[in-house]
């Protein structure tokens, strides 16, 4: 998919910047019209690819570059409790990156360092946003020339939503995804594991899928 943010040097982009391809970080997105033809499709709840040890589009190790994920869900505005519900996530020995909801909160967080670094983005749906049909969820890992530092940006029905540079240099070191199911090994920031739960507070779309 495009490449949505530039990083310069060590600097950090600010929300309006144009990225490579002339797209504005902060422009309306959509999942396929600004975003182009996907590399990877997922279909059905469970397993994705090992984003480290297969190839995709051509390359291996493709958790070691850039990165935009988007995938459609229709959130239940009546969902409640406080446990954080896996919508995407790939964890590997030491680090994990996931897409996660706790009603009505996104949280996009990567862990790594065997749990004891953390980098999160997250932001709460409004009304609107949870009674709307659709929501379109795009996320994406923008490597660095700087060492050792990548940038997790999300974005919610085509709006800026949140950045944060991660101070880690990829997003994946191995291990399968893992897409709407209950993921395990997340490292909190205390370096214990966390075991979220499927999510069940809305309905993804299948059709489109999760892209990457």
């Amino acid at each position: 998919l495009l490449l949505l943010l530039l990083v310069a040097g060590c600097a950090q982009p600010g929300p309006g910047v144009v990225g490579s391809q002339g797209l504005a970080v902060s422009s309306p997105i959509t999942l396929l019209d600004d975003l182009g033809a996907a590399a990877d499709v997922t279909v059905a709840l469970g397993a994705t690819d090992d984003y480290w040890a297969d190839t995709i589009d051509g390359f291996d190790q493709r958790s070691a570059g850039d990165a935009t994920f988007a995938l459609a869900v229709d959130f239940d505005p009546t969902a409640t409790g406080a446990d954080e519900q896996a919508l995407w996530g790939t964890n590997s020995d030491g680090q994990s990156w996931s897409l996660t909801y706790v009603p009505d909160e996104m949280e996009l967080r990567l862990r790594w360092g065997d749990g004891l670094s953390e980098s999160l983005v997250s932001r709460t749906l409004s009304t609107a946003e949870l009674d709307a049909a659709e929501l379109e969820l795009v996320w994406s890992w923008t490597a660095s020339t700087c060492s050792a530092q990548g940038v997790q940006t999300l974005w919610l029905d085509g709006v800026f939503a949140g950045r944060d540079a991660t101070g880690n240099g990829i997003w994946s070191t191995g291990g399968i995804g893992a897409l709407g199911v209950q993921l395990t090994h997340l490292e909190d920031g205390s370096g214990t594991d966390v075991t979220n739960v499927a999510f069940a507070a809305g309905t993804m779309d299948l059709t489109e899928g999760l892209q990457l």
